[in-house]
């Protein structure tokens, strides 16, 4: 799921190997400079001011000319909406920034448009509900993250909109507590009991629909 959370937008502009500075203009009358750039892979436009602080849109093509990622810039850092695009053209990822950092929602998409997950950066920490959605739009999965792992309640969904399993996570993908399994059409099957165990967290059935209640063998730490 965090797959989706790089914070890397490109190589600074002073470390890229630029074969062709293609264009350089100046608007004197407010001191903004347009600058082109290009190298083997791709070709970077973007403006900047008297201090040579990148302002404004700031734009990503490849070398056929379609669009890698569009971003806006203030005083030299992401602010605002930046699109990132897949290589069939279409909104791959859309992140919002404050002051350089992530603040805001962070959506990825669908070849369709459709969201593919969802959630919400506050200062640069994803501490939100984060959702995934199946192709058809239905809820997948939501589950409570705390600076930048998942922390809290979660559910997994079938596409029919039952739950499929209902817990809580600790300091990233590890369940704790108890977690339960439900069949599609709703029917409870397991419940599990889940803890650290020599340092790893792992569940032990404490119930199932077809045996009733079953003594697990392990005692967590």
């Amino acid at each position: 799921m965090l797959r989706y959370l790089s914070n890397s937008l490109f190589t600074s502009i002073l470390g890229v190997s630029l074969i062709t500075l293609l264009l350089f203009t100046a608007c004197t009358s407010d001191q903004i400079q347009t600058i082109t750039l290009e190298n083997t892979d791709e070709i970077i436009s973007y403006s900047i001011d008297k201090d040579s602080l990148i302002q404004g849109l700031y734009v990503q093509l490849n070398r056929e000319g379609d669009t890698i990622s569009v971003a806006h810039y203030k005083d030299n850092q992401l602010e605002g909406k930046r699109n990132i695009y897949a290589t069939h053209g279409y909104v791959e990822i859309e992140q919002n920034y404050k002051g350089g950092i992530f603040h805001g929602p962070i959506v990825h998409f669908y070849p369709d448009g459709t969201p593919e997950t969802s959630g919400n950066f506050t200062n640069g920490q994803l501490d939100s509900l984060f959702y995934a959605y199946y192709p058809s739009g239905k809820l997948k999965e939501k589950v409570s993250i705390k600076n930048n792992l998942e922390n809290g309640p979660f559910e997994e969904y079938y596409e029919n909109g039952n739950i499929h399993w209902k817990g809580q996570f600790i300091d990233g993908d590890n369940e704790i507590g108890l977690l339960e399994e439900f069949a599609e059409d709703g029917t409870l099957i397991k419940k599990m009991d889940c803890g650290k165990y020599k340092g790893d967290y792992i569940c032990q059935t404490i119930w199932s629909l077809e045996k009733g209640d079953v003594v697990p063998k392990l005692k967590y730490d």
